[in-house]
């Protein structure tokens, strides 16, 4: 990526196999969006179940679009997220190809912010308890989801449900036109 130009940044999502992407903001190095997308959940275990961000930077010469750099939510996060009115905002660092931290043109690290909040759910669950309980008399068969182990903020974990995933906006992009295509 250039030193000099501009960025033409839009968000593209993907979960479950599909993708969505926002508007594209011209010549912006910290864009704000504030677009609203409904998630269904996919099955716990189920592959594509973490929400992949990716900052692309859109080529107004029609070339193809180029990768600025990604961030991923884990599916835990997202069976988690507290519920509509009481949405969780997630800050995330952008990383590059490579796994590194991508850096803006000012130096500092380039983030996505995003807000979660469940808008419907079945089959809610209290997450596992956090201390150490005696055994039971008799052996009983674990039902919990593999990925509801990680406590998410709200208490619970949706087994199935929609998710309301607002990209609110993104810092510190990097400068990728050299000449504002």
């Amino acid at each position: 990526m250039e030193a000099s130009g501009s960025c033409d940044p839009f968000i593209a999502l993907m979960y479950g196999g599909k993708e969505a992407k926002t508007s594209v903001k011209t010549g912006k190095q910290d864009p704000f969006w504030n677009e609203k997308f409904v998630l269904s959940l996919v099955p716990a275990g189920k592959p594509g179940g973490d929400l992949e961000v990716k900052v692309m930077d859109r080529d107004l010469a029609g070339i193809k679009s180029e990768f600025v750099g990604r961030a991923v939510v884990n599916s835990a996060v997202l069976r988690g997220a507290p519920f509509q009115g009481r949405g969780e905002k997630l800050e995330l660092p952008l990383l590059d190809a490579d796994g590194n931290r991508v850096i803006g043109s000012d130096g500092k690290g380039a983030v996505v912010e995003l807000q979660v909040q469940m808008v419907e759910a079945e089959q809610l669950s209290a997450p596992p308890p956090t201390e150490v309980a005696p055994p039971p008399a008799a052996p009983q068969p674990d039902r919990r989801e593999a990925d509801s182990a990680a406590t998410p903020r709200s208490g619970k974990v949706a087994k199935r449900g929609k998710v309301e995933v607002v990209v609110k906006s993104a810092r510190n992009l990097p400068r990728t036109d050299a000449f504002g295509t």
